[in-house]
């Protein structure tokens, strides 16, 4: 029996699939659909399966749309329609569909507020800190707006007892409190407004205890066979992806919880393969156990950024 069935038996059995989908499995899950940089989570992490699905597979449909027309009497009719092709070299297919969710802990975000002091008439200390620096202001509203940016990340720090909670995550959320999808634009509504005084404190530890969390998630599996091309399962990918994005299967997105992808593909591999040197990550004087983990680590951050969450499986 080769890899790829020796890996599709034990998802098939309930104990053995428990091994395979582990914490560590799970916690990449997790932090590929969602962004757990902004909602931090913690364990234990537990898997609820409503579906699981073996050999879950999509023919290629082609959708279309179109006007009938009655040359008498100049009516219309809206059609809609779409063709499958029955060829199975064109279908695109998953090992395993699970649709379900992860559990995990998580602590509200305003767990970590306490207090900040914050006036509106500081703003304008931004644009002239500006100018002192580089002599004027960027003609360029992207320069702009960067500068602007890092110059509202210092005077933030300067008004909190906790600086190190400040950072780009945070600052989006202060402006997406404030209504504005810029520091620009919030500098242009501090004009707009009479000059007001807002007190918040951060603390070190949240004072709300971290909660069970339920996470929707819809995921496809790929068993990654010994030898695979890493660019062709890319690209297969990205074609499952886009096919299965008129099914319907992925999951409703809950915004509360900070989504990143409502359906996500997991890659099954050996964890044999970052024995290969040309992987990226480590350095020298690791031994090949942390050569070998310092890989897989640097390939979970790059997949995860491609919709894809990196599961490692000891070959035995």
């Amino acid at each position: 029996m080769d890899f790829v069935d020796k890996v599709f038996i034990k998802l098939s059995d309930d104990s053995e699939r428990s091994a395979v989908l582990n914490e560590s499995a799970l916690k990449n899950i997790l932090s590929t659909a969602y962004d757990v940089d902004r909602l931090p989570v913690s364990g234990p992490y537990a898997a609820v399966y409503e579906e699981f699905v073996f050999g879950y597979a999509d023919l290629a449909v082609s959708h279309g749309e179109g006007k009938l027309s009655n040359y008498n009497n100049n009516e219309y009719t809206d059609i809609a329609f779409k063709l499958s092709d029955v060829s199975v070299k064109d279908n695109v297919y998953s090992d395993v569909l699970w649709r379900g969710s992860v559990i995990a802990h998580s602590a509200p975000v305003d767990a970590f507020i306490e207090q900040v002091k914050f006036g509106w008439k500081n703003l304008s200390r931004i644009d002239a800190n500006i100018i002192s620096s580089l002599g004027s202001l960027p003609a360029d509203t992207t320069t702009l707006e960067a500068h602007r940016k890092s110059h509202l990340i210092s005077l933030l720090k300067e008004n909190t007892d906790n600086p190190a909670i400040i950072t780009d995550l945070f600052v989006d959320d202060f402006l997406q409190q404030h209504e504005v999808n810029s520091v620009t634009r919030l500098l242009e509504k501090s004009s707009e407004t009479i000059p007001a005084s807002v007190s918040v404190k951060y603390s070190d530890k949240p004072s709300l205890p971290a909660t069970s969390q339920i996470y929707p998630v819809s995921v496809l599996f790929l068993i990654c066979e010994d030898g695979f091309s890493i660019r062709d399962k890319l690209v297969k990918t990205k074609l499952l992806l886009k096919r299965m994005d008129v099914t319907g299967i992925e999951r409703a997105e809950e915004k509360n919880l900070y989504p990143k992808k409502s359906l996500i593909v997991v890659w099954l591999v050996n964890e044999s393969i970052f024995d290969d040197k040309d992987w990226p990550g480590g350095s020298s004087g690791m031994n090949a156990t942390e050569l070998r983990q310092a890989r897989k680590e640097h390939a979970v951050k790059w997949l995860e950024k491609e919709g894809v969450s990196l599961i490692t499986i000891t070959n035995t």
